[in-house]
């Protein structure tokens, strides 16, 4: 009939019996079933692959984004450090810049 194995006795996830659940749909990427004990309809479906978002890409993104955000955070640690010893103006350029950067 097609690729997909279907189980030929289904448990309902509604009551958790066999009996009265009857195949409704079954295609190449779906199968359906009803329960007429308890009247719930359910499906499984196989997945596309393609779908999927490309996690290794995502991942290095990632890497990418955490890396910048730690080199920020470790000139904010500097900056908190020199604080006593440079003026007010130079801290706020200094803020501004790094807060230009996070952006």
């Amino acid at each position: 009939m097609n690729q997909y194995r279907y189980p030929q006795e289904e448990l309902c996830p509604g009551c958790g019996r066999t009996e009265g659940v009857e195949l409704t749909r079954v295609t190449s990427r779906v199968c359906a079933w009803t329960c007429t004990r308890c009247g719930l309809n359910w499906a499984i479906s196989v997945v596309n692959p393609h779908l999927r978002p490309d996690h290794p890409t995502d991942l290095a993104v990632a890497v990418r984004q955490l890396s910048a955000a730690r080199a920020i955070l470790t000139q904010i640690i500097v900056l908190a450090e020199e604080a006593p010893t440079i003026t007010s103006a130079e801290l706020r350029s200094r803020l501004l810049a790094l807060a230009q950067c996070a952006r």
